[in-house]
């Protein structure tokens, strides 16, 4: 997508999903800096992690998944058993992400990764080098990464679990070919946010049902909920 032409159709096909991100004054080049997916890594240093400390890779792109996304990605850099974190994202969430990379110092340690060869010859690389334990994925829109990476983060890239994360309470929605070359074998857990979730779920995922467990909302949780009476 090297020609004006070719930028200019690709901001046209695109232009609902791209222009909430990006200033209408803004020229081609910036629409399509802030609509593409990039991959960021995070290394911990020193002794900050565990002899049997784990890698977990992960892809986000939409609002409510950043919200999410972004609550586990601060616990796995506190807890001790987590060794890296590898992030796919695009879309508002990699605007988030950007965000913090350069204002939050809880942020510090991640970096973007050169994607020179594409996503799919950048991500064979690094899980190469440094193997995926866990990998988790979102219920998210047709053009985000999640989607197409479900069904390569097990068989592709080698991780050894594999979640898939639904954040609502009204299910797939329109989203039901997320799931149409996935089999109950090639997910680990689709976890949810309670049972009211988790019945929806199991309604409109009946292959799925013993996969799917309600979990909690790392959303709220990190409310600190539990002290609400303290504050």
């Amino acid at each position: 997508m090297e020609s004006f032409g070719d930028k200019k159709q690709f901001v046209e096909r695109h232009k609902e999903e791209i222009s909430p991100l990006v200033d209408p004054n803004s020229d081609i080049d910036a629409a399509l800096e802030a609509y593409r997916v990039k991959i960021y890594k995070c290394e911990k240093q020193g002794d900050s992690y565990d002899p049997d400390a784990q890698n977990v890779a992960l892809s986000v792109s939409d609002p409510l998944s950043f919200g999410t996304a972004r609550t586990l990605i601060e616990r796995f850099l506190e807890d001790r058993r987590f060794k890296s974190i590898l992030l796919t994202t695009d879309n508002v969430a990699v605007q988030g992400f950007e965000g913090l990379i350069k204002n939050d110092r809880r942020y510090k340690g991640f970096g973007e990764v050169n994607m020179q060869g594409g996503i799919i010859a950048t991500l064979g690389k690094e899980t190469t080098s440094q193997p995926v334990d866990i990998a988790l994925a979102f219920i998210e829109s047709q053009n985000s990464p999640s989607g197409s990476l479900a069904y390569e983060w097990k068989g592709v890239y080698g991780a050894k679990r594999f979640y898939i994360i639904n954040e609502g309470w009204n299910g797939i929605g329109q989203r039901l070919d997320f799931f149409s070359r996935l089999k109950p074998g090639d997910v680990d857990a689709i976890v949810c946010n309670d049972e009211t979730a988790r019945r929806v779920l199991s309604n409109q995922l009946p292959a799925f049902e013993q996969k799917i467990q309600a979990t909690g909302t790392p959303v709220l949780d990190s409310l600190g909920n539990e002290r609400a009476l303290e504050y």
